[in-house]
């Protein structure tokens, strides 16, 4: 008796680590899953739909199935938690999430692995998931020339950066008046005595165009300070709004720019613009001064004559910089994501005497989107 007894515990100790072996593969073979994602090309502010299905399409029940997920982005508290369940043949298990992205970066959406192991966690296989990663691109605004006119630019200043100009002196042909021509190029007397409704054309010329400068200062290191990391996507929004306008009214321009090293950048065409775009990620701001560096660079550069535009978010360098230009040939634009501080305000005033134009720009979310 005590024989037939030993041989029954023996099989029960190989056969039954064996019998759930093959139980905890047949449940890996079993496992089935989709991952569905609503956008593929993302702008700061965007949600994304996600949607996850994991199904069993065996004949048996399943073992345990952990499923765990990436972290959406290393500095943001959002998170998808992991999961476990267990599936019934045939039977399947739908989740779906929303993930927003309020700030421009890298992030990483859905599943890392997924985990069958049995009840006893003896045995275990994992399914690894390449990983979703998505390029979330600063919003793309649109300036008009009533935009600059509310930031602050005078008509002088945006007259001194038009690329291509009407030399007045040099009288072209007669064109017949479209609705929105300008009234100041309309032949009166023509209209009286002929009744005929024409312009007058002139011959045109080029000018040496427009030059920005962009600061790249930071406080940290690091974006894990989200208001600092806001006020970045707003003056990189900034950047592309006016890179934008100037491009759309044939202005030439060059962008001077820290990435480290400093880096011109001729932009002639809305691809120019574009490839920009696409490397913008590239943008790393740092706790070194940078707006004396890039300032010393544009006066020992070709383009010293062109219009000068500063952008920062450092307001103290902003100011400082912009007091080494009293030409009336530039303007200056702080921007960040918040109202300026009273301090801050007080600063401008005091030290902003002689100096050039200076536009404030905050709130990017809601004052931008007002402007356009």
């Amino acid at each position: 008796m005590s024989g037939v007894l030993g041989l029954v515990v023996k099989g029960i100790f190989f056969f039954y680590p064996v019998s759930l072996f093959f139980f905890t593969l047949y449940s890996y073979l079993s496992i089935r899953y989709t991952q569905n994602f609503s956008k593929e090309h993302l702008c700061k502010g965007d949600e994304v739909q996600y949607k996850l299905l994991i199904e069993n399409s065996g004949a048996l029940s399943s073992v345990i199935i952990t499923a765990h997920f990436k972290k959406v982005h290393p500095y943001l508290k959002q998170e998808l938690e992991d999961f476990k369940i267990t599936l019934s043949p045939g039977r399947s298990i739908k989740k779906q999430y929303k993930v927003s992205c309020p700030y421009r970066g890298i992030y990483v959406l859905g599943l890392s692995t997924i985990v069958i192991q049995d009840h006893w966690g003896i045995f275990c296989f994992k399914i690894s998931i390449w990983q979703r990663t998505f390029y979330v691109y600063p919003r793309l605004l649109t300036f008009t020339h009533y935009t600059l006119r509310y930031l602050g630019f005078s008509e002088g200043q945006l007259s001194n950066a038009i690329g291509i100009q009407n030399n007045f002196s040099l009288f072209a042909y007669m064109e017949e008046y479209k609705w929105g021509d300008p009234l100041n190029r309309f032949d009166w007397k023509r209209w009286l005595y002929r009744n005929q409704a024409v312009i007058k054309m002139y011959e045109q010329e080029l000018t040496e165009g427009v030059c920005l400068i962009f600061d790249t200062f930071a406080y940290r290191n690091d974006i894990k300070n989200l208001e600092e990391w806001a006020d970045q996507d707003c003056l990189i929004e900034v950047l592309f709004a006016l890179l934008d306008y100037f491009v759309n009214n044939h202005i030439p321009l060059v962008l001077l720019i820290p990435m480290p090293e400093i880096r011109e950048v001729i932009f002639s065409s809305q691809d120019d613009i574009q490839d920009f775009i696409n490397h913008s990620l590239e943008i790393c701001f740092s706790p070194e001064k940078s707006m004396h560096i890039v300032s010393k660079y544009f006066r020992m550069s070709s383009y010293s004559k062109r219009f000068l535009i500063g952008l920062s978010n450092d307001i103290y360098s902003l100011v400082d910089t912009s007091r080494e230009y009293n030409n009336g040939n530039s303007h200056w634009i702080y921007a960040i994501s918040r109202l300026p501080s009273e301090e801050i305000i007080s600063f401008i005033q005091e030290r902003n005497q002689g100096a050039d134009h200076f536009s404030v720009i905050n709130n990017s979310k809601e004052q931008l989107e007002e402007l356009i």
